[in-house]
C-alpha cells in the first residue's frame, strides 16, 4: 500500500542548453512540469514566463495540423502490425530531418495519394453496385441478342413489362397503325414465375427513322421504358449491352488492383504513420511545456515533482549529457501531505494492474493509503465467490489470454487482461469448491464427487442450492471483516495524520459495529447477561463519539454501516441466480431426445450465463469496493501523476 514519495525539484541551465535539457527530461519520462512562480516572498523579481518564438510558433502550429492529419489517415491503417521499435529507430535515422514542415510534407502527399486512391476504390465500388443491380436484365439482353438476328440498321427500346401491362402492349400496337407495324417487331423474354420473376423484358425493334414517333407512343401508353446507367445512355441498346457486360466484368478486375495499390501504400507507410505520430507528439509536447518555465537574462528555471529516489538518477544522467551546466535543486515545500502533490502508486508488478480499478473510483490523495494491494486480492475473491463456475472461469482465462495476445502492446488491454485472468483463476477456484461446471453437469453426469482418498477434491464443499444459509452467513461474515478491516484501516489513517475527528469518527463506527455484533451473536458464544450488557455499553459509548465527532447524523451512520455489512450478501443471492440460469440450460438441454438439439437449446442460454456472469460480479465486486469498504478510510481526489514523457514509452 505505497505511494511513492514525491520531491519538488528546481532544474537551472544556460538558456542556450534549454532545449537539449528538457528534450532529455522528456527521455527520462519522470518528471511532472509545474509554472515556475515569477514572485517569491523576500527576493527581487528577475523572472520572467517564458514566451513561444514566432519560429516555435509556427512549428506549433504544424504540429498541430500534421497531428489532425494523422487523425485522418490513422483509420486506414487499422489492422497493420505495430512498428518494432528497431524498424521506429530505423526508419527515424532514415529521415533527412524532422522539422514540422518536412514532417507534414511527407504526410501531405502520403495524404493525396491515399485520397485519390481511395476516392477511385469509393467510385469503382458505387459503379459494382450499380451494375450489380442491372446484371439479371443485361443477361436477359444479351440471350435475346443471341436468339433473334438483329440488324444494326434498326432501332432497339426495352420496356420493362409484366402481367398488368399487357393491356399497354395492345394499346400501342393500335397507336402505331398498321403502316409502322409492318415494319415494327416485338420481341419478349420467358419470366421465370417460380422464381419470383415477375417482370419481364420486351424489345421493339424498328426503323431509325420512327424513333421519335415510338418514343411519344411508349410514353403515352405510360410503359416503363428501360433506362440505361449514365455511362452508357448514348450507345445504342445492343452496344451499351455490350459495353456494360464488359464494365461488368472489368471492374471487379479494377478494383483489386486498386486495392492492392491501397494496401501497398499501408505496408511502406505505416511505420511513417507511427513513427511521425511519435515524433510529432513528443515535439509538441516539449512545445507546450515550454510555456511553464521561466527564465532571465542568463538562465532558464523549471520546476516539476518527481518520485524523491528517482532524483540522484536524472541529476546524473543530465550531468553526463550537459555537464555541470545544470544545476538540480530539491525544495523545501514544506509540508509532506499536499492537495498539490501528484500521486505516483508504486506497487509490485502482480498489484499493478488494480490500479486502473482504483482509478475508476479516484486518485488516492498524496501521503494517504492506497489500496490498490487490497484489491488486488479482494476484487477477484469476490468475483469468483459470486461466478462460481469452473467452465465459465476457463472460459474468461482463455479469452484473457487470447486478447493478451492479440492486442497485448495496448498498455490498457494489458491491465484489462491481466485482472480477468486472475478473476477467471478465483471463479476456477469456487467452481472446484462448490463442484460446479457449466452449472451442474458433473453431477447430472455422476461425476462428483472426485476423492483421493476419504478427501473430497470436487467439489470441495457442496452445490451452492444445498448450502444457501451457509452461504447468507459466510458472506455477510465476509463483509463484517472487509467493513471492520476497512476502519481500522482509517483509525491507522487518521493516527497518522494526527486527525483527532476522523479518528474519533472511526473509532465510534467501529465500536459501535462491534457492538451491534455482540448483542445478535448466540447466546451459546457468550452468557446473555455480559453480552447485552457489554454490547449495550459499546453502542453508547460509539453514539456519545458519534454525536460529538460527526454531529446529530452521526449515530445515523451507524446504522448505515449495520446495513453496508448485510449487502454482502447480495454475493450468495447474485451467485445462486446465476447457477439456476445454468441449471435451466442443463435440464431444457436433458429433456431432449436428440444430443444436438439439446445443445442448440443449452448453448445460447449458458452464452447468456457467462455474459451476466461476467457483468454482475465485475459491477457488485466494484460496489462493495466503492460503496461499502473504501469511505472507511481512503483519501481521494488525489492529483494524477503525469509526467513529461514520449509518445508510448510505457505501452
Amino acid at each position: 500500500m505505497s505511494i511513492a514519495k514525491m520531491s519538488l525539484v528546481e532544474l537551472l541551465s544556460p538558456r542556450s542548453r534549454a532545449e537539449q535539457m528538457l528534450s532529455l527530461i522528456q527521455d527520462f519520462g519522470m518528471l511532472q512540469l509545474e509554472e515556475v512562480p515569477l514572485v517569491v516572498s523576500g527576493v527581487r523579481g528577475y523572472l520572467h514566463r517564458n514566451q513561444l518564438t514566432m519560429e516555435q510558433e509556427a512549428d506549433q502550429t504544424r504540429l498541430r495540423e500534421a497531428l489532425r492529419v494523422l487523425t485522418e489517415l490513422q483509420p486506414l491503417f487499422k489492422g497493420m502490425p505495430h512498428p518494432t521499435d528497431q524498424q521506429v529507430e530505423e526508419f527515424r535515422a532514415s529521415l533527412p530531418g524532422e522539422k514540422p514542415e518536412q514532417l507534414m510534407l511527407r504526410l501531405s502527399r502520403l495524404k493525396r495519394n491515399m485520397d485519390s486512391l481511395l476516392r477511385k476504390q469509393n467510385n469503382i465500388t458505387n459503379d459494382v453496385e450499380t451494375l450489380e443491380s442491372y446484371r439479371q436484365r443485361l443477361s436477359r439482353l444479351t440471350e435475346m441478342r443471341d436468339s433473334y438476328h438483329f440488324s444494326e440498321s434498326m432501332s432497339y427500346v426495352a420496356v420493362l413489362t409484366g402481367p398488368a401491362d399487357e393491356s399497354k402492349l395492345e394499346n400501342l400496337q393500335v397507336l402505331l397503325g398498321e403502316d409502322l407495324m409492318k415494319h415494327f417487331q416485338i420481341i419478349r423474354s420467358a419470366r421465370d414465375e417460380h422464381a419470383g420473376d415477375v417482370i419481364g423484358i420486351t424489345l421493339f425493334a424498328f426503323p431509325e427513322e420512327y424513333r421519335e414517333q415510338v418514343h411519344r407512343i411508349i410514353r403515352r401508353v405510360n410503359l416503363a421504358e428501360f433506362r440505361l446507367p449514365s455511362s452508357a445512355r448514348g450507345l445504342p441498346l445492343m452496344k451499351a449491352v455490350d459495353f456494360l457486360s464488359q464494365r461488368l466484368a472489368d471492374l471487379p478486375v479494377k478494383l483489386k488492383a486498386v486495392d492492392e495499390k491501397i494496401q501497398e501504400l499501408r505496408e511502406n507507410h505505416y511505420v511513417m504513420i507511427h513513427t511521425v505520430d511519435l515524433i510529432c507528439s513528443d515535439n509538441l509536447s516539449r512545445l507546450d511545456c515550454s510555456a511553464r518555465m521561466a527564465h532571465s537574462d542568463m538562465i532558464h528555471v523549471l520546476h516539476g515533482w518527481m518520485p524523491s529516489d528517482e532524483v540522484a538518477t536524472l541529476r546524473g544522467q543530465l550531468t553526463e549529457q550537459l555537464g555541470c551546466e545544470v544545476v538540480i535543486t530539491e525544495l523545501d515545500t514544506g509540508r509532506e501531505h499536499s492537495e498539490q502533490v501528484p500521486v505516483r502508486l508504486h506497487n509490485a508488478a502482480i498489484f499493478r494492474p488494480f490500479e486502473r480499478l482504483l482509478k475508476l473510483f479516484s486518485d488516492p490523495q498524496y501521503g494517504s493509503l492506497d489500496p490498490t494491494p487490497l484489491m488486488a486480492i479482494v476484487f477477484p475473491l469476490f468475483f469468483g465467490l459470486i461466478l462460481g463456475d469452473a467452465a465459465y472461469g476457463l472460459i474468461i482465462v482463455g479469452l484473457a489470454v487470447f486478447a493478451r495476445y492479440k492486442f497485448g502492446r495496448n498498455a490498457v488491454i494489458r491491465d484489462i487482461t491481466s485482472i480477468a485472468i486472475w478473476c477467471g483463476a478465483s471463479s476456477v477456484l469456487f467452481g472446484i469448491v462448490f463442484g460446479e461446471f457449466l452449472g451442474d453437469i458433473p453431477h447430472r453426469l455422476h461425476w462428483v464427487p472426485l476423492k483421493i482418498g476419504d478427501v473430497s477434491i470436487f467439489p470441495i464443499w457442496q452445490e451452492r442450492k444445498f448450502v444457501i444459509n451457509e452461504l447468507l452467513m459466510l458472506t455477510v461474515a465476509i463483509g463484517f471483516v472487509h467493513i471492520v478491516f476497512g476502519l481500522c484501516l482509517g483509525i491507522y489513517d487518521a493516527i497518522r495524520h494526527k486527525s483527532r475527528h476522523h479518528f474519533g469518527e472511526r473509532a465510534g463506527l467501529l465500536i459501535g459495529l462491534l457492538g451491534v455484533t455482540l448483542f445478535i451473536m448466540p447466546h451459546s458464544v457468550i452468557p446473555l447477561e455480559a453480552k447485552k450488557g457489554i454490547a449495550i455499553a459499546m453502542i453508547v459509548i460509539a453514539s456519545c463519539l458519534l454525536l460529538y465527532f460527526s454531529g446529530p447524523a452521526g449515530p445515523v451512520e451507524l446504522i448505515s454501516l449495520v446495513a453496508n455489512v448485510l449487502s454482502y450478501s447480495r454475493m450468495m443471492a447474485l451467485g445462486i441466480a446465476g447457477m439456476v440460469l445454468a441449471e435451466l440450460a442443463n435440464k431444457l438441454a436433458a429433456g431432449q431426445e436428440y444430443l444436438v438439439l439439446g445443445v442448440a437449446i443449452a448453448a445460447p442460454i449458458h452464452i447468456l450465463a457467462l455474459t451476466l456472469g461476467i457483468l454482475e460480479p465485475t459491477i457488485h465486486a466494484l460496489r462493495l469496493h466503492f460503496v461499502e469498504f473504501l469511505p472507511k478510510f481512503f483519501s481521494g481526489d488525489g492529483r494524477p501523476y503525469t509526467p513529461l514523457t514520449k509518445k508510448g514509452k510505457y505501452e
